[in-house]
């Protein structure tokens, strides 16, 4: 209840009251005489406060309506501003994780895209890579085939020229009753110093070259081409100087295992494609190569500033091979200290036969020529 219209409520019960108790007085005071009518100047004070306290209740009411119309507005305007602040901050809340979702979103995005763009770029890498190592193992491939060709057709081209040259030696040896009884491919050399020849020549004591004995893993049957029948097949053991070829079994086979002349062309053939050259020493290695040494029955080494030399020779030829050190680039003048290649030199003429040794041509033509006077 209002408290505005309990107060008004009490004080027009008060004023009743008090009318009327004070009328009750004056009824006792006059037992025996009738009650007046009351006066007019009562009647409308009675009237004018009915009027004023109904006024008074009227604006009480009024006032409360008010109180209450205003109490309801501020209500539903708090309600209204708490709906909207509710609402506001639910769209916050709502926009927030959105734009909060959305950048985890982007960032996921990003990182996949990167862990994306690694991965193909990892992937890209290896296949690069694998790539390039098929080219470079093609590109070996090839240049070791190329390799290959090209020593098997010098080999076969020497053994042609070297066969040759034998046929011309031989044909020589029969023009001359001297050497007619000689055949150094067939028996080893001898150890006692050679009479000199008519042309004056003067052949060293010397032993004929020996090899070393090959690894086991070489020690097996390898299935080679004869480059001086051919290519006819022929059967090799490298590890055991023995070959299948015509020229092994009628010039070689009886020589000591360890004699270089058992080297035929097939045999030297095969030692380069299986790759022997480091279980000799690099001269023996370039003598045994070359081929000249397997029909020269000697060989005679020295050294010659610090670098060990060879001088192949057979009583019977005037030409003898010359295995030794060629100049290379920042070689000191007169010290050459690049691979071992073999050369001829004519003792009879006094000139190399074919390739000349460069700068080193008259150093070590004046070296040879003084091992044969």
């Amino acid at each position: 209840m209002d408290p505005l219209l309990l107060v008004g409520g009490l004080l027009a019960w008060f004023v009743i009251w008090y009318v009327r108790d004070r009328y009750s007085e004056a009824s006792d005071d006059k037992t025996s005489a009738p009650l007046p009518a009351p006066s007019k100047t009562v009647t409308e004070a009675n009237a004018k406060q009915e009027a004023e306290a109904k006024a008074k209740a009227d604006a009480e009411a009024k006032a409360k309506q008010e109180a209450e119309a205003k109490a309801k507005a501020d209500a539903e305007a708090k309600a209204k501003q708490e709906a909207e602040a509710k609402a506001k901050a639910e769209a916050k809340a709502k926009a927030d994780a959105e734009a909060k979702a959305k950048q985890e979103a982007e960032a996921k995005a990003k990182a996949d895209a990167e862990a994306k763009a690694k991965q193909e770029a990892e992937a890209k890498a290896k296949t690069d890579a694998e790539a390039k190592a098929k080219q470079e193992a093609e590109a070996k491939a090839k240049a070791d085939a190329e390799a290959k060709a090209k020593q098997e057709a010098e080999a076969k081209a020497k053994a042609k020229t070297d066969a040759e040259a034998k046929a011309k030696q031989e044909a020589e040896a029969k023009a001359k009753p001297a050497a007619a009884t000689k055949n150094p491919a067939k028996a080893p050399a001898k150890s006692a110093k050679s009479a000199p020849a008519a042309s004056g020549i003067a052949y060293p004591d010397a032993p004929p070259l020996t090899l070393p004995a090959l690894p086991d893993k070489f020690d097996k049957e390898y299935q080679g081409k004869d480059p001086l029948n051919n290519d006819a097949p022929v059967t090799i053991n490298p590890a055991q100087m023995s070959c299948t070829c015509d020229d092994f079994q009628k010039n070689r086979a009886s020589l000591p295992a360890d004699d270089a002349r058992r080297a035929c062309a097939c045999i030297t053939q095969k030692l380069t494609q299986i790759r022997a050259k480091s279980c000799y020493e690099p001269m023996v290695w370039c003598a045994l190569i070359s081929g000249h040494q397997r029909d020269l029955s000697r060989l005679k080494t020295f050294k010659l500033n610090g670098s060990e030399m060879g001088v192949g020779f057979d009583p019977a030829s005037p030409v003898c091979a010359l295995y030794a050190r060629v100049m290379k680039a920042g070689d000191a003048k007169g010290k050459p200290s690049g691979d071992y290649k073999a050369f001829q030199y004519d003792l009879a003429n006094n000139a190399w036969v074919g390739d000349e040794p460069g700068e080193m041509a008259a150093t070590y033509a004046k070296r040879v020529t003084a091992l044969f006077r």
